[in-house]
């Protein structure tokens, strides 16, 4: 198939800022592998609707919860979900293509160049609205699709349709194909990937079952606001800072943010980060100058930073590609 390029890719507690300070840092390695995996891509089958999922404001400005309200929870294992409001992120691309440049505008990586293009099994790029990829090549793309160009375009390219575990799939028999060799299922309204039939459940959650049933995802989705992408660590069991997320906020260029929430164990440990993240800042002020860092205090506490971007940065998405800092300042709590 031919590889044209597309670029790589509970109610908000009240807020109290805090001043910046200097100082140390570390490096967790199980972090920073987290965000490789995560850099890499964020009953009721994709076409069903599993319900809006509006966190505890009753609101999903991004659509995360919308997404999410898919995606069925692994029990203690530790997992990256990227996500992608891609119809709006398509706005924001076109009106200024070099500052939001860095990121797929799908948000797949099942669809990225290396592998296939959206073209080559007859999706549409506009055709796609939501985008969510889990860590392990599994993913969801929500939207309105033409199910039957896809699947005969599909089968055309080798892909055989069969009933496995209950679901009706196209999987390529040989896998002679391009890898990853994946499982489709297709309906007009969603295309869910896999790399085998069982993987599939992981984006067909039951309805009251899924990660935006979460009240620890629905903290970050109000606590992130409206962003047009996130990327979501879960740390296994670890109640410490169980999630980190990553959000990027719009803006003329120049004028986006990126935003790093974190719900903590207890208001002990949200102010613990807090003093670790005015540390970074303060140390690195020249890459972080502007930032400010927030304890969110309540039923469930917090932490959250938003970090400007500024014209020299030439583009949106630092903190997902280059500087890690405050995010690996969290996962060493």
């Amino acid at each position: 198939m031919p590889n044209r390029e597309r670029p790589d890719t509970t109610a908000l507690p009240s807020l109290l800022p805090r001043g910046t300070r200097s100082a140390r840092r570390r490096i967790p390695a199980a972090v920073a592998g987290a965000l490789c995996a995560a850099l890499l891509a964020s009953g009721c089958g994709p076409g069903e609707d599993a319900g809006k999922g509006p966190g505890a404001s009753g609101k999903d400005p991004s659509g995360l919860l919308t997404a999410l309200a898919h995606a069925a929870p692994r029990d203690g294992a530790g997992e990256t979900v990227a996500f992608m409001n891609s119809a709006e992120f398509r706005k924001l691309s076109e009106a200024h293509p070099e500052w939001f440049g860095f990121t797929d505008p799908l948000g797949s990586p099942a669809l990225h160049p290396q592998f296939r293009e959206p073209e080559d099994m007859g999706i549409g790029t506009e055709d796609v609205e939501l985008s969510l990829a889990l860590g392990d090549m599994t993913g969801l793309l929500l939207g309105s699709f033409d199910a039957e160009r896809v699947t005969t375009t599909l089968k055309a390219d080798g892909y055989r349709e069969s009933e496995q575990d209950g679901r009706t799939v196209l999987a390529e028999p040989d896998e002679k194909g391009p890898a990853p060799h994946l499982v489709w299922e297709v309906s007009d309204r969603g295309i869910a990937y896999g790399a085998r039939p069982d993987r599939l459940e992981q984006v067909g959650a039951e309805p009251g079952g899924s990660l935006a049933d979460d009240p620890g995802h629905q903290w970050l989705a109000d606590c992130l606001g409206k962003v047009y992408r996130v990327d979501i660590t879960r740390r296994g069991d670890d109640e410490t800072v169980p999630l980190i997320g990553i959000g990027q906020a719009a803006g003329d260029p120049g004028k986006t943010s990126g935003v790093i929430c974190a719900p903590t164990e207890d208001e002990r440990t949200a102010e613990r980060a807090a003093k670790e993240l005015e540390e970074v800042v303060g140390e690195k002020g020249d890459r972080y100058r502007g930032s400010e860092v927030t304890v969110l205090r309540g039923d469930r506490p917090g932490v959250k930073v938003t970090v400007p971007d500024r014209p020299e940065h030439r583009r949106a998405g630092r903190l997902l590609t280059k500087d890690l800092d405050l995010v690996i300042a969290l996962g060493g709590l």
